[in-house]
């Protein structure tokens, strides 16, 4: 999505396409496929999905709520291919209202 900033310019959204099972991270490379501007994070076990992509890809070990914050801190948007209650209880802490 791009959203116009006041100097008539097209300000890029920065994106993260966040992917923590095998089947996520096949359905977050189809995705980047259509935004190669979007970043990936992803365990590293599943880092082999992106190697054919030009997206830019960051790999992890250990837990995932050890990401979030960085990842709020450093993106517009996080697609999240991740179950809606593991989403809910890793960003909770991290919200600060609900825009």
């Amino acid at each position: 999505m791009n959203i116009p900033n006041t100097n008539n310019h097209i300000k890029q959204e920065r994106i993260c396409l966040l992917a923590i099972t095998k089947h996520g991270a096949q359905q977050a490379a189809q995705l980047a496929k259509q935004l190669p501007h979007a970043h990936i994070c992803t365990l590293t076990k599943f880092s082999h999905v992106f190697s054919k992509l030009t997206n830019q890809v960051h790999t992890y070990n250990g837990a995932l709520k050890d990401e979030i914050a960085t990842l709020f801190n450093n993106f517009d948007q996080i697609v999240c291919f991740v179950s809606l209650g593991a989403v809910v209880r890793l960003i909770a802490p991290h919200i600060k209202d609900k825009k």
